[in-house]
């Protein structure tokens, strides 16, 4: 390269990034209101979620991790003895999601 062109790059040198600390997510249950797949993610269905800011982590109903926008659903304030309840029977049948219809 020439002189010039590394002249462009200079401002590389000097720029520094720092990476700020991601919180660790809360995981919540919540229902689906709003699906762009309805075969991966089922209205009216609670899914366990981990909040990311506007976005939702979500095991979809392939089993894969996958993103979506917080607005596709409506997290529940559920007292602790039916988050348990909630919890294992999704561990126990081994599922990602409940229906609720």
């Amino acid at each position: 390269m020439k002189e010039k062109d590394l002249e462009e790059f200079a401002f590389a040198k000097e720029t520094t990034v720092s990476i700020a600390e991601r919180s660790k997510s809360e995981d919540v249950f919540a229902v689906c209101l709003e699906s762009d797949d309805e075969d991966l993610l089922v209205p009216l269905k609670i899914y366990k979620i981990g909040l990311r800011g506007d976005k939702a982590r979500v095991i979809d109903e392939e089993g894969e991790a996958a993103i979506y926008p917080l607005s596709f659903f409506m997290v529940l304030s559920l007292p602790e003895e039916s988050s348990k309840i909630i919890e294992k029977r999704l561990s126990t049948d081994d599922r990602k999601s409940l229906a609720l219809v």
